[in-house]
């Protein structure tokens, strides 16, 4: 059989494609208006760097229990050109780690190689043995895996109680509210005990609690719903239509934002206030700031 696979193959998987799918190979990649001047996502319009907070998730958790003892990073010292078949060749000359019994993938740098073992054994053999290991020739340098190897280290110092009006019912769990918070650079602690439905309070790790909007969109993608599920019950009402090949719809929430208490041991924001006036050197500054919020405001 070719690798394409027969006729009837072929037909199952257009079949199986998703919605939408279709959308890119309907667009020619070469229609071009000669009225446009710039192109979205062109390299000139990007911004040189930017910051996203990460929420750390289950399927991260389990990665992370993979690659603990059975994962390391691979360098090359020099200049030689070395494959990822090469690593293994050497791992199994050098440390007697089956080819079969391990991967190895080219990755980004710091590093050149990540190299992940079926057994914890013969990873620790590698990294006892690495100094003997020659690839064409070229020495290597080992570090095992940790979850800190390529990040530098960074803090959210800001301790701060926050509360949100508006956010939809179905979004009032800690996994939703904790990538809210990412999105405004923080990370959820917990959400607090709530009065009523309307007002949600949380404790969150900020990275500058000046930067939380009085007033946030959140956009949220509209669900895909089964034929049998209605979105309302009201009458004329009825499910909206499948996503369209050329758009995500989303329901957009105007969420009202308040700062409510924050830990503050960062430097006083004293708008040019002389020297003489401030604080001495090494002197603890931890405070509480509580500020007065009122619903809907």
């Amino acid at each position: 059989m070719s690798p394409a696979g027969d006729e009837g193959d072929r037909r199952g998987a257009k079949r199986a494609r998703p919605a939408g799918a279709g959308a890119w190979s309907r667009v020619r990649d070469s229609r071009v208006f000669l009225q446009e001047v710039w192109k979205r996502g062109e390299p000139d319009l990007q911004p040189d760097t930017g910051c996203i907070v990460l929420p750390r998730t289950a399927g991260m958790a389990a990665l992370e229990k993979q690659f603990y003892g059975r994962a390391l990073f691979l360098n090359i010292v020099g200049e030689k050109h070395v494959t990822a078949a090469d690593v293994l060749v050497a791992m199994e000359v050098y440390c007697g780690v089956r080819q079969s019994a391990a991967r190895v993938e080219v990755t980004c740098p710091p590093y050149h190689f990540f190299v992940r073992f079926d057994s914890a054994e013969d990873c620790t053999r590698v990294v006892d043995l690495y100094p003997e290991i020659r690839c064409y020739g070229a020495r290597v340098t080992i570090r095992r895996w940790s979850y800190s190897a390529r990040g530098m280290p960074g803090k959210m110092e800001y301790n701060t109680v926050l509360s949100m009006e508006g956010l939809p019912e179905e979004a009032w769990e800690p996994e939703a509210v904790n990538l809210v918070m990412a999105g405004l650079g923080g990370h959820l602690v917990e959400i607090l005990p709530a009065k009523d439905g309307w007002v949600l309070p949380v404790k969150a790790w900020l990275g500058n609690p000046s930067t939380i909007p009085k007033e946030l969109t959140v956009k949220v993608p509209v669900p895909v719903l089964l034929p049998t599920q209605q979105d309302s019950d009201e009458e004329g009402e009825s499910s909206p239509p499948p996503s369209s090949p050329t758009r995500k719809g989303t329901h957009e929430y105007k969420l009202i934002m308040h700062v409510k208490e924050v830990i503050d041991r960062g430097h006083l924001l004293t708008d040019g206030m002389p020297d003489c006036f401030l604080p001495n050197e090494g002197e603890d500054l931890s405070r509480k700031h509580v500020f007065k919020t009122w619903r809907g405001k």
